[in-house]
């Protein structure tokens, strides 16, 4: 699987078991400070079985490029008490971990158990490479083996792990905010420096050479909601149906910051609505999905965009229509 958004959770946000081996990249958990579940709450949960047990097949997934972002922005944020790991990972699973982000969790890393904690020593069938821990409010490792625990920081740092004490260090954009979060890295952040390489095989992406799941592109834009490098979208929909494809002069023109683009639809499909520069480049998408027959009007707001003209089309089934605007600031 690849481009996993986990929001709000409750319980685990990525949950591992019963022999699961599959490769995963690119994926994101943001967890609201208040809610976290009775059983408690991590970022990663992985079991081989309910018992533990060394059963096959065994529980080994691999993952590239995660960052599990958890319910503390800073050691003093007030916070569910029932959060507790942002990995833990347990019952003789084996897990193959590269490029993670674990942030603002209570506890960093848990290694649970004696096969567990045998294997990850071991390093060949489980193991956490090239990532980062930052902002652990109690502990940044824990283990159930107490000799394993005092290793685990010089353990960490020999596979290329870097640990950091507070979430700032890491340097992404704005990670805690749940209303409108951003987890995009500034430029010099560390998850830029000391990643492994994916491997090339058809299913991972080789060119994510960063730390955590995010590089400088946001592959979140277009299709989630979760559109944190362009614009604030607002849209309205009218369930009368129109009687052809339609997509209004937007009001107002020019605008600053804002502006409305109504557009009619006859018939339900797949609808894009986007922004483009005069370079032709995609600066914004507003909508990109399936939409019922109906008119709709979307509020846009640009306050991340230089002035300049802009074009915004309109895309279906089968049709192409296309305006400019203009931004004026």
């Amino acid at each position: 699987a690849k481009y996993l958004i986990a929001y709000r959770g409750w319980d685990d946000d990525f949950d591992t078991d019963f022999g699961y081996s599959g490769k995963l990249q690119f994926l994101l958990s943001l967890r609201d400070p208040a809610i976290a579940d009775a059983s408690q709450s991590n970022g990663f949960e992985s079991d081989n079985d309910g018992s533990g047990s060394t059963n096959s097949p065994r529980t080994s997934p691999t993952w590239y490029n995660v960052t599990l972002i958890g319910p503390a922005a800073t050691t003093s944020t007030t916070f569910n008490s029932l959060f507790r790991n942002g990995m833990h990972l347990r019952r003789s699973s084996q897990n193959k971990i590269h490029n993670a982000l674990i942030m603002g969790w209570p506890q960093g890393l848990l290694v649970d158990g004696t096969n567990t904690v045998a294997d990850m020593k071991a390093g060949t069938a489980a193991f956490i490479k090239n990532s980062i821990i930052a902002g652990s409010t109690t502990a940044t490792f824990k283990s159930t083996d107490a000799a394993f625990q005092t290793e685990m920081p010089t353990w960490f740092t020999g596979l290329g792990g870097k640990t950091f004490a507070t979430t700032a260090e890491v340097s992404l954009i704005d990670p805690f905010n749940i209303a409108k979060p951003n987890p995009m890295p500034k430029a010099g952040s560390p998850v830029y420096t000391g990643a492994a390489t994916p491997p090339n095989d058809g299913f991972f992406d080789a060119s994510a050479k960063f730390i955590g799941a995010f590089g400088s592109t946001n592959w979140a834009e277009g299709w989630s909601s979760l559109v944190f490098t362009g614009t604030d979208i607002k849209e309205e929909v009218n369930s009368i149906v129109p009687s052809k494809y339609e997509l209004s002069q937007n009001y107002p023109n020019p605008f600053n910051p804002s502006t409305t683009i109504k557009f009619a639809l006859p018939k339900e499909g797949l609808v894009k609505l986007s922004v483009f520069n005069i370079l032709g480049q995609e600066v914004g998408t507003l909508i990109n999905g399936f939409k019922a027959a109906g008119s709709y009007s979307v509020e846009w707001s640009a306050s991340n965009l230089s002035s300049g003209m802009y074009f915004y089309r309109l895309e279906t089934n089968n049709n192409v229509i296309t305006k400019k605007m203009v931004l004026v600031k």
